[in-house]
């Protein structure tokens, strides 16, 4: 499977006068083995900036009543040069799949955090 999976989303922040930003999203469901390449309004994002956290049982629907398979977690810090004030299009690219082993593969909750000098 070769899916681009893509997300599209809309921010009016003001990037410039943010002491911090933070991309965070969820693919589901995944094999701990399986990659992907994670771009931003049509550029790649480092793979060394992201921070890839895996939870092989998904989701405990205890806590949270959505329920998630496996998933990676991934949290991305930004610089207000890689968003745009209005449209914004996270892309996530499959670049290793284990074939007929987890299913259609999402993205999904994604969130900006923009955190300004309190």
């Amino acid at each position: 499977q070769d899916r681009l999976l893509k997300a599209p989303f809309r921010c009016f922040e003001d990037y410039d006068f943010a002491k911090s930003i933070v991309l965070k999203f969820k693919v589901e469901p995944v094999a701990r083995s399986e990659k992907f390449e994670v771009s931003l309004n049509g550029r790649q994002l480092a793979p060394e900036d992201q921070t890839i956290l895996y939870a092989s049982n998904g989701r405990d629907v205890r806590i949270h009543p959505v329920i998630l398979g496996p998933y990676f977690e991934y949290e991305i810090p930004l610089k207000a040069e890689q968003l745009a004030k209005g449209d914004n299009e996270l892309e996530v690219k499959p670049t290793r799949l284990i074939q007929d082993t987890t299913g259609t593969v999402r993205l999904v909750e994604l969130e900006l955090r923009v955190q300004y000098e309190v």
